[in-house]
């Protein structure tokens, strides 16, 4: 995930590949759903479950809140 193409997610996985951890990159709007990261999540987690080695994915939020829901 070094060449990541989304615009409002970041994924960073453990150096063991087991943990990965996905963080919503929105804080400006307390990380609110949009149509754009909604589909942003839909393809990190496609590609979780074709290309991974990841047994756990923590999703998080950037800045002070998880996800002010949607926007």
């Amino acid at each position: 995930y070094s060449d990541q193409p989304w615009k409002f997610v970041r994924v960073a996985p453990r150096e063991d590949g087991k943990v990965t951890r996905v963080t919503i990159e929105r804080p400006e709007v307390h990380n609110a759903f949009n149509e754009i990261l909604i589909a942003e999540l839909t393809q990190v987690f496609r590609s979780f479950s074709k290309n991974s080695t990841s047994r756990l994915v923590v999703l998080t939020g950037s800045g002070a809140n998880f996800s002010a829901g949607n926007n």
